[in-house]
């Protein structure tokens, strides 16, 4: 996988998802409860990107150029 677009908070899913991950994959996260700091994730897979959004209060236009 190149990206994933989590929402899953169960112990266990971010890392499954991180353990499927390509080299230089980006995960970018929704999800508002347990969620993994940006260190925590660099712990794990050096290699990767990880971006925290709220997509929830973002602006129309943001959304729509995303």
């Amino acid at each position: 996988l190149d990206v994933i677009l989590n929402t899953l908070t169960s112990t266990g899913f971010v890392a499954c998802s991180l353990a499927a991950m390509s080299a230089g994959g980006r995960i970018i996260e929704i999800s508002k409860r347990v969620i993994w700091s940006p260190v925590r994730i660099l712990q794990e897979r050096p290699d990767m990107s990880y971006t925290l959004v709220a997509v929830d209060f973002m602006s129309e236009d943001a959304l729509n150029k995303a």
